[in-house]
């Protein structure tokens, strides 16, 4: 056993829920994601054509404080991961 811990945020069936839960790692920590984010056009792109729900928003409020108390891997310029920063900062 590892003495750390991996958490996987925002899991959904494509991460293969079942997997990770049924192989009952020790030091992996995930939350399946139960909203998401959907497109108010389902033939456009992304940028600017989102629709989410207040269940979607507390969902990614969560992720966002869990990742925001890890060692984060700074892989990605993505604006989620930039916010988890910019939390982590605030929080100390």
């Amino acid at each position: 056993m590892s003495d750390k811990s991996c958490s996987i945020c925002g899991v959904t069936e494509n991460l293969q829920w079942h997997h990770l839960h049924d192989n009952k790692l020790d030091n992996v920590v995930v939350r399946r994601k139960e909203n998401y984010v959907e497109k108010e056009n389902k033939d456009a792109g992304w940028c600017g054509n989102v629709e989410r729900t207040s269940k979607s928003v507390l969902d990614a409020l969560i992720d966002l404080t869990i990742l925001s108390k890890t060692n984060i891997m700074v892989n990605s310029p993505s604006s989620f991961l930039k916010t988890a920063l910019l939390l982590r900062k605030i929080n100390g």
